[in-house]
């Protein structure tokens, strides 16, 4: 039921997100084209781009199964390092750390 409901609301974000991108575009006309990569603040070339580091799964505990609610399911969750690398100089920054979680339903 809480997959669900994030689900719903991750869409309606997302929709809302998007309704006001395309309102803006169309209003004030197509926006310049956006470099792939950000200046490195160490050498300054446009050389820096997202690293993602994935740890271990933890386990969390268990949740009642969606498909079967007699049933129990597996919570594990593991964190996600973001960072960023310049190609050039090899200058590296952590940016935040998320959190990845999953459900098992083993049966």
């Amino acid at each position: 039921m809480k997959r669900k409901k994030w689900i719903l609301m991750l869409t309606l974000c997302t929709s809302l997100v998007l309704g006001t991108v395309v309102t803006s575009v169309a209003a004030t006309g197509p926006a310049p084209a956006q470099p792939m990569a950000q200046e490195c603040g160490n050498c300054g070339q446009m050389r820096l781009l997202n690293q993602y580091q994935y740890g271990q799964w933890v386990y969390m505990g268990t949740t009642i199964c969606e498909k079967r609610p007699g049933r129990l399911d597996e919570e594990y969750k593991r964190p996600v390092f973001v960072s960023v690398k310049c190609g050039n100089c090899g200058f590296t920054a952590d940016l935040t750390t998320i959190w990845e979680k999953k459900v098992v339903c083993n049966h």
